[in-house]
């Protein structure tokens, strides 16, 4: 499992090598951000698209913004159960 990894890790390098200079920066961009390694960044762009389709960052940030989960105290029931993640529909 951990070569077919390395495997998949390899191609996607290879295509952004291959990418337009305009989504390697949008790359290289996204990793500056703390958190975001390679395999994040190019997801994240994959998922964006053409990002100069926004009209700026907070435009950008309401369309990928996810909905935060809540977290129960704990002192509530369910409180050791995990948070299910809520989507946008």
């Amino acid at each position: 499992m951990r070569e077919r990894v390395a495997r998949l890790e390899q191609a996607i390098a290879e295509a952004v090598k291959l990418a337009s200079p305009a989504l390697q920066q949008v790359i290289n961009d996204l990793q500056a951000l703390r958190g975001i390694a390679d395999i994040s960044a190019v997801t994240i762009a994959a998922e964006l698209g053409q990002v100069s389709r926004f009209d700026g960052a907070r435009q950008l940030m309401v369309t990928a913004a996810p909905c935060p989960a809540r977290i129960p105290a704990a002192s509530e029931p369910g409180a050791g159960a995990s948070p299910k993640r809520a989507t946008r529909t």
